[in-house]
């Protein structure tokens, strides 16, 4: 999978003074672990201020939240949003890469790393994929509107279903005796099937019609498969 959310190697009581001065000191050791253990005040700071955002946004469409919003349901002052986030397209961005984070890890809880093609498919069109993202997938729709006004806005989402995409065709690839053109193309295909499922069970249709989406994802998929197997028996033949 990605390595959007991989934590850092964890410094430990026996590394070396950071001074590069001789063995680190008891107090060295202890300040070291807490940096290590645990995210800084800033990265926390910043993390309150993004999932205040998100909530936000769902429930007031981007127009309609201020930074003094935001500041606000995030418990602290504007100046402080602006030390740890920076402007408004700086919080998009935070906020962007955020819900790609979300994302990336909610696939990791449902299958194992380096998932089959198979696995892969079977979580993106699972009823926990559609469900237990609402909020972060109602965030998302309302910068994709914003998208197609803003160019920086644009680019971000860009990124962010770019690693959707390299996930999918990576898997593809894995499965796959003749990497080529044809697994981008699929993997895009796959992703248009899986975003646009979710958006048809926001508006109310029921969850079973799911199982159709995933099973036309099967489909393409193994259309990969089957032109490996079919170029193999030419071969063969050959």
């Amino acid at each position: 999978m990605t390595d959007i959310d991989r934590a850092a190697p964890v410094i430990t009581a026996s590394s070396a003074s950071p001074t590069g001065s001789g063995p680190m000191t008891d107090a060295q050791r202890s300040s070291t672990t807490r940096r290590a253990g645990r995210p800084t005040i800033s990265a926390q700071r910043r993390q309150q201020i993004v999932h205040a955002f998100i909530g936000l946004l769902g429930e007031r469409g981007l127009a309609g939240v201020t930074l003094d919003d935001v500041a606000r349901a995030a418990g602290i002052q504007r100046a402080a949003l602006r030390h740890f986030v920076g402007n408004r397209q700086d919080l998009v961005a935070a906020t962007i890469e955020e819900l790609s984070r979300r994302h990336a890890s909610t696939v990791r809880e449902l299958i194992a790393e380096s998932p089959s093609i198979d696995d892969l498919i079977s979580a993106l069109f699972s009823n926990e994929w559609v469900t237990d993202m609402r909020a972060e997938d109602a965030a998302f729709d309302v910068l994709m509107q914003e998208g197609t006004r803003d160019a920086a806005t644009r680019g971000f989402i860009r990124a962010a279903y770019d690693v959707l995409l390299t996930e999918i065709a990576a898997a593809l690839r894995r499965g796959s005796q003749r990497p080529g053109t044809d697994i981008d193309n699929v993997a895009y295909a796959i992703a248009c099937l899986s975003e646009h499922n979710i958006v048809m069970q926001q508006i109310g249709y029921p969850p079973e019609m799911i199982r159709g989406a995933r099973a036309a994802a099967h489909t393409l998929a193994q259309s990969v498969l089957m032109a490996d197997d079919q170029e193999i028996r030419e071969q063969d033949q050959a």
